[in-house]
């Protein structure tokens, strides 16, 4: 083209910093009827979840969106979010379930944890720091996701006996101590008939 006769006007595309994240184009300078393509490169950990053009939003492909320049100067914002990774450490006798596949920083996250049957959670840890559930040895537990990532690490142990044990007091110093079985369903574990004062005792699960 001759400059007498076509004078270019030309695309200044307009990045507003943002630590740790980056917007670029193929160009810096683009003739009016051209493509620009811009790139989004989040930091590791982060997620870009939103990207403008002059205020419109638009969706990204492969990190980035293609336009025709028609315009003389575009504004173009993109917002992020740091992705958070729960970990769950393998274990055995009962599960640890996440309510969700992704978690952003800020976002909460739900556990649930399920013993089999005859184990309790003994330990639910976060990042090393014991936690309780909501029922106890079972249930859920609820936490804000804080950073990068967290480490998840529950036990699981096998019960003992039952959640009660009875004493059947049939006189003042005699009776029978009752406890049951440790699958609820073989009834009860009973001791020797016609204890007199104080006992000690232990029971050992035979399987």
């Amino acid at each position: 083209y001759k400059n007498d006769l076509y004078i270019p006007k030309y695309i200044h595309h307009i990045n507003t910093k943002v630590i740790y994240k980056s917007i670029t184009t193929d160009c810096q300078n683009y003739l009016i009827g051209e493509n620009v393509t811009i790139t989004v490169t989040p930091n590791e950990t982060y997620e870009c979840t939103g990207l403008k053009v002059e205020g419109e939003e638009v969706s990204l492909t492969d990190g980035t969106y293609t336009f025709k320049a028609t315009e003389s100067s575009y504004k173009i914002e993109a917002s992020y979010k740091q992705i958070s990774t729960i970990n769950v450490a393998e274990t055995t006798n009962g599960t640890v379930t996440k309510d969700s596949d992704k978690y952003y920083v800020g976002d909460e996250v739900t556990l649930t944890v399920t013993p089999d049957a005859k184990y309790d959670c003994t330990s639910l840890k976060i990042d090393g720091e014991e936690v309780a559930l909501t029922n106890g040895m079972s249930g859920t537990y609820t936490f804000t996701a804080s950073k990068a990532a967290h480490e998840v690490e529950a036990t699981f142990t096998r019960k003992i006996f039952g959640d009660s044990a009875e004493w059947d007091v049939t006189g003042q110093y005699d009776g029978m101590l009752r406890i049951p079985s440790s699958d609820g369903d073989s009834g009860w574990v009973e001791t020797i008939d016609k204890i007199y004062g104080d006992i000690d005792f232990k029971v050992i699960l035979r399987d």
